[in-house]
């Protein structure tokens, strides 16, 4: 794993904590779905600190030996090591309101005419990894680019927001979450199908990797809204597509 260097080391914001832990039903009234008693090596399921105060304690592993990880956490899932139920939580958790009002408080010290919200994505396990899936903004996955943005807004200092068409925000890696500002105080739940060697998991995990022999295991992720004082925005090189100006003749009246 490319973390396994940064073991020790400060990977996210001092106010955050990741866990990986198995034994978790439900996060803020949602459904995970990553949980089990005993791991495919008969470990018995248990809480991993994966972070604490941002410093990278642990990442997630088999029995498999791997350079850093002294012991199995009880994840080996298929073919290698995975995360079960992913929790990032901080304590310093903000409203809605408090986000934005720290989001203009950036914008007047920048002296910037807007900022960018991202309101909507889809769910990044299904769309990032070696097979991306999701629209043409997941084709750049593998390039750190956040993958399936649904909906986007440029809020500028007057309160005014203009829709984003088919941004693309890129040059994501391990180290952007080291400046994250502020996070809010609930969180969104992702859950999906996943393998060890797809990309953003494997930064979490180590041992061996392979092709799963039956069907891939659930990934839960449950992650606050974050802010971030910086993203790179990059432009589509492709026309975007308009919708029709009037319905088709087929569906007229």
């Amino acid at each position: 794993s490319p973390l396994n260097d940064r073991l020790g080391g400060r990977v996210l914001a001092r106010s955050m904590r990741l866990v990986d832990d198995p034994r978790v039903v439900e996060v803020d009234g949602t459904r995970l779905y990553g949980g089990y008693q005993v791991d495919d090596e008969g470990v018995p399921s248990s809480e991993t600190t994966v972070a604490e105060r941002g410093i990278l304690k642990a990442l997630v592993a088999s029995r498999s030996p791997a350079r850093g990880v002294p012991a199995t956490t009880g994840n080996r899932r298929g073919a290698g090591a995975l995360p079960s139920n992913l929790i990032l939580s901080t304590s310093e958790g903000r409203s809605q309101e408090e986000l934005l009002e720290e989001v203009f408080q950036l914008m007047e010290e920048r002296e910037l005419d807007f900022a960018v919200i991202i309101r909507r994505i889809a769910n990044p396990l299904l769309v990032s990894g070696f097979e991306p899936r999701g629209g043409s903004n997941a084709s750049q996955a593998s390039d750190g680019a956040v993958a399936g943005v649904v909906e986007a807004v440029k809020v500028y200092r007057d309160g005014r927001e203009e829709p984003l068409r088919d941004p693309r925000f890129s040059g994501f890696s391990a180290t952007s979450f080291r400046d994250i500002v502020a996070a809010s105080d609930t969180r969104t739940v992702y859950s999906a199908p996943m393998r060890p060697e797809q990309a953003g998991v494997a930064l979490l995990s180590s041992g061996t990797l392979g092709s799963a022999l039956a069907g891939p295991p659930v990934v839960s992720v449950a992650v606050p809204d974050l802010l971030f004082e910086e993203l790179t925005i990059a432009i589509p090189v492709e026309p975007v597509p308009r919708s029709p100006v009037i319905p088709h003749p087929y569906f007229a009246d």
